[in-house]
């Protein structure tokens, strides 16, 4: 991003979200006194009023939204997954329907327990929601020994970047719910690998996600009763220095100088009530990609997960690039786009407002129909807000 990253401004504590007018007004008149008195910590509210330095020009509002939950009905739409789909078209919350396999409790038991003020089950299931799809494990707690710190890998460190702390034991059960119920999303991470190191091995070939392609394959497809789909993603490589994803959009994500080797691995776990050891092929991906510590181009491995996340990321981009056209369409000026949110410009007196602008975000793209179920929620104010 050039110019104001506004996706890096620190969102507001909660005090002061909750007196946000007022902790506007003080800085404005830089009355310090009134601050202390008011606030608990000064720092909290130099920082939580940043977005508010974006006003409205006189005369005109600012009306923003974003897409709900975007990346989860994204996931939901490529994998053909029914158990994350459900939940939007129902319009249920996706935290708290997920935490109904974690808990063992009902949806209604739940919501009325998060209505009563619990919040701690939600909040331990959003980081599985929003990361566990991208093939991630549960993670476990190492010692840097060049720093001396602790930190978190798998869940347990995603969890940890979006500031909830996961217990090993609720981590690798968020884990297991999450395999057990979302089949389609692991069945897609697998798809993804095989259609890749297909593409790779054969230039030129368009490769379908979740088509079999080799004998092994479709013997695979009959052993598990799965029906091969019309495909969402492509890949295809050109000769040995691209390898191209095409997204339902038909835009491209491409990949540099990519190779697939065929590396032995072990996995060890209990089956029917013993520890064991199994080896196995699989191919790892390789591509190159610009290092972000040294800058410098640099070979990296990637797999299923990874491809998924970004095909995921992706096709929620393509969806709010088209909510931006359809916005400008019906009149509003788009000033401002970050991650899945949208800023606008109107006039005051114009009948353009937020539910206006939810549904241009609501609009779906020909590429995607309905099987994208879209969801959006905004504000409008005279100033810029989280």
């Amino acid at each position: 991003a050039h110019g104001v990253n506004v996706g890096n401004l620190l969102r507001p504590s909660k005090e002061v979200e909750k007196n946000l007018d007022l902790a506007v007004n003080l800085v404005r008149k830089m009355d310090y006194p009134t601050i202390v008195e008011k606030f608990k910590n000064p720092l909290d509210v130099a920082a939580g009023v940043q977005r508010s330095a974006f006003r409205a020009p006189e005369g005109f509002k600012l009306v923003w939204a974003d897409e709900s939950a975007v990346e989860n009905r994204g996931l939901g739409y490529l994998a053909r997954c029914n158990a994350i789909l459900d939940v939007f078209k129902q319009g249920l919350d996706p935290y708290i329907a997920f935490a109904v396999g974690m808990y063992k409790q009902s949806y209604e038991e739940l919501l009325a327990e998060f209505n009563a003020g619990n919040k701690e089950k939600r909040t331990v299931c959003k980081p599985p929601v929003l990361g566990g799809g991208y093939a991630l494990g549960p993670g476990e707690e190492r010692l840097d020994t060049k720093t001396g710190l602790k930190y978190w890998t798998g869940l347990q460190g995603y969890a940890r970047n979006m500031g909830v702390e996961l217990t090993q034991e609720q981590a690798t059960q968020a884990i297991a719910v999450l395999r057990r119920d979302w089949k389609e999303v692991t069945g897609l991470w697998k798809d993804m690998e095989r259609a890749a190191a297909f593409a790779i091995r054969h230039p030129g070939h368009l490769t379908g996600v979740g088509v079999p392609e080799l004998k092994w394959e479709f013997d695979l497809f009959e052993r598990l009763g799965r029906n091969t789909q019309d495909p969402l993603l492509w890949f295809k490589c050109h000769s040995d220095k691209v390898l191209e994803m095409v997204l339902p959009s038909r835009r491209s994500l491409y990949y540099w100088s990519p190779r697939v080797e065929t590396q032995l691995k072990s996995w060890t776990g209990m089956k029917d009530g013993r520890m064991v050891t199994r080896e196995y092929d699989q191919d790892v991906i390789f591509y190159y990609s610009k290092d972000p510590k040294t800058k410098q181009w640099t070979e990296t491995d990637t797999f299923g997960g990874h491809l998924v996340e970004n095909a995921d990321q992706a096709v929620s981009r393509d969806v709010l690039v088209h909510a931006m056209k359809v916005a400008e369409s019906r009149g509003f000026a788009v000033i401002g786009h970050t991650y899945d949110e949208v800023v606008t410009l109107v006039p005051i007196d114009s009948n353009l407002g937020v539910q206006e602008l939810c549904d241009c975000l609501t609009d779906p793209p020909d590429w995607c129909g309905t099987d994208f179920p879209l969801g959006a929620e905004g504000v409008e104010s005279e100033i810029y807000r989280k």
